[in-house]
């Protein structure tokens, strides 16, 4: 996990914590993607929004892709990007 501003606030997934996630694949070394385990393999952008939409309900769908969805974007977070103050 990532903390942007390390202390300050709002300390919430997604608005300033971000996951990512490092781990070998074919025992040939690490693979560097944001999200999680379950949002990496999404490769649609609709999928991943509703899921980042759905991450401050507990829903597990939505742990580590609004991460996941800026990653899609070439790290760049959109207009509707679900968390943007």
């Amino acid at each position: 996990m990532f903390d942007y501003n390390c202390a300050d606030n709002p300390n919430k997934e997604n608005e300033d914590i971000f996951k990512f996630v490092t781990r070998f694949v074919n025992n040939k070394g690490t693979l560097f993607s944001a999200g999680n385990w379950r949002t990496y393999e999404i490769q649609d952008r609709d999928t991943l929004l509703e899921y980042c939409k759905t991450s401050d309900t507990g829903d597990e769908r939505g742990s580590g892709s609004c991460t996941r969805l800026i990653e899609y974007d070439g790290w760049e977070i959109r207009d509707d990007y679900p968390w943007i103050r």
